[in-house]
C-alpha cells in the first residue's frame, strides 16, 4: 500500500517540489540555448564563409550563452530567496487560522540555495559550451540567405 507523500512531512514534499521545479528550470535553460544556437545558424555560416575560425565563433556563442544563463540564475535565485521571505510568515497558520506565536522564521541555508542555483544552471551551461557552429555544409545553409 503507497502512503500518502505528505505523510512523510512536509519538509520531503518541500524538497520533492524543489528538485521538480529544479529540473524544470534547467530543462527551461537548455531549451533556449538550443533554440538560440539554432537561429543563429546562418549568422554563423556567413561569418564562416567570411573567414571568421570555427573556434572564435564558438567562444562568443558560449560566452553570450553562459553571461544569460549566469544573469538569469542569479535573478531567478534572488527572487525566489526574496519571495520565500515574504511569503512564508504570512501563508503559515495554526490549524484555528491564526498566525503562529512566536512568528514563522525562515531558514534558508546558503550553501544549499547556492548548490541548487549551480545544479540548475550546470546543464545549459554544458549546452551553451557546446553550442558553436555545427556542421561542415556552410553553402546548403547560405542558399535561403541569398534568395532572400
Amino acid at each position: 500500500m503507497l502512503d500518502d507523500p505528505l505523510s512523510a512531512g512536509p519538509q520531503s514534499a518541500l524538497a520533492a517540489l524543489a528538485a521538480a521545479c529544479a529540473v524544470l528550470a534547467a530543462i527551461g535553460f537548455a531549451t533556449s540555448t538550443a533554440a538560440e544556437r539554432r537561429v543563429r545558424g546562418r549568422e554563423f555560416s556567413v561569418l564562416l564563409a567570411l573567414g571568421t575560425p570555427r573556434r572564435s565563433l564558438a567562444r562568443a556563442a558560449a560566452a553570450e550563452g553562459a553571461v544569460l544563463i549566469l544573469l538569469g540564475t542569479a535573478v531567478g535565485t534572488g527572487l525566489g530567496v526574496a519571495l520565500v521571505h515574504l511569503m512564508a510568515p504570512l501563508v503559515v497558520l495554526t490549524p484555528a487560522a491564526h498566525r503562529p506565536f512566536p512568528p514563522v522564521r525562515v531558514d534558508m541555508p546558503f550553501w544549499q540555495t547556492l548548490l541548487t542555483a549551480a545544479a540548475i544552471a550546470a546543464v545549459p551551461l554544458l549546452s551553451a559550451a557546446s553550442g558553436g557552429p555545427r556542421g561542415r555544409d556552410i553553402a546548403a545553409r547560405l542558399r535561403p540567405v541569398e534568395e532572400m
